[in-house]
């Protein structure tokens, strides 16, 4: 009982709370795409008294963001902690949701039509816009959501296909827990601790890496040394992941990169492991 009281709350939560975030990109969306008002999204984890571990840190040079799914949590987790103006690819009937679908339309973010036998050169055209605009993009490979238990849905081509076409560099985002802060099917909530995992950003001609990126050194030592919970995130260490960058990975350069023809199921491969890993650590201490 407790947990469906608590889910329905936090649906309360959030249809107050988007309604009112809606209402300032509206009021801001010239400015950045309205992206102070959408990191207002950080209050969904602080009244809802949830705690976002945090294991490494966001790469502001990453062009693609490529990150499981489980919940609609998962989107407050980027659009609340990301430094970036990111860009969701998403579904175009989620843009179509009367009122509640100006969360998409209003910071113009890239919504196909799956049903559309021209949607993949749209998408190209999309993407390539936003990359002017030097936005990141983010995409769900997975394609919907998943039960949250311990296996990912394939991936589909898609985020294969935009990393290809445009050389991008790929940050992987692995989320554990999602599903049980907040879940719509049933609605319930039945834990309070989420994991946001990190990973070592690659190119298409490079193996995706199980290592926790860190962007220097001094970010490195900050996390080993500990971190206080901030605005719902609490940074934590892992001594078994961690990376932190070097001069040479810093002056990677994307030109003349012939991609790996293994990368897209390698990194299926390396973010399943990252994510079971922690999925039993964390739920063993709940």
């Amino acid at each position: 009982m407790r947990t469906r009281i608590k889910g329905i709350y936090e649906v309360v939560l959030i249809g107050i709370g988007l309604a009112i975030i809606i209402c300032f990109i509206y009021l801001n969306r010239k400015t950045n795409n309205a992206r102070n008002a959408r990191k207002s999204c950080y209050r969904f984890f602080t009244y809802a008294n949830i705690t976002l571990e945090q294991l490494g840190d966001f790469d502001k040079e990453a062009e693609l963001i490529i990150m499981n799914h489980q919940s609609v949590a998962d989107i407050l987790c980027l659009e609340a902690y990301h430094p970036r103006n990111i860009c969701w690819v998403a579904k175009k009937q989620l843009g179509e949701i009367p009122f509640y679908g100006y969360a998409l339309t209003g910071p113009e973010m890239i919504l196909i039509d799956r049903d559309d036998k021209r949607g993949l050169v749209a998408l190209l055209q999309a993407i390539k816009q936003k990359l002017a605009q030097n936005r990141p993009i983010v995409i769900f490979p997975e394609g919907t959501r998943s039960k949250g238990k311990e296996r990912f849905l394939s991936f589909k081509p898609g985020a294969k296909i935009i990393a290809e076409k445009f050389k991008l560099k790929i940050q992987p985002i692995v989320l554990i827990n999602t599903r049980k802060i907040y879940n719509s099917s049933p609605i319930e909530a039945t834990s309070n601790v989420a994991r946001m995992v990190l990973l070592k950003p690659f190119y298409i001609n490079e193996h995706p890496s199980k290592q926790v990126f860190y962007h220097n050194i001094d970010s490195y030592n900050n996390a080993k040394a500990g971190a206080k919970k901030s605005k719902g995130l609490y940074p934590i260490y892992d001594p078994h992941s961690s990376y932190f960058i070097s001069q040479q990975d810093s002056t990677q350069s994307q030109d003349s990169i012939e991609p790996l023809e293994s990368w897209y199921e390698e990194l299926q491969q390396c973010m399943q492991e990252v994510y079971i890993q922690h999925y039993h650590e964390l739920n063993k201490q709940l």
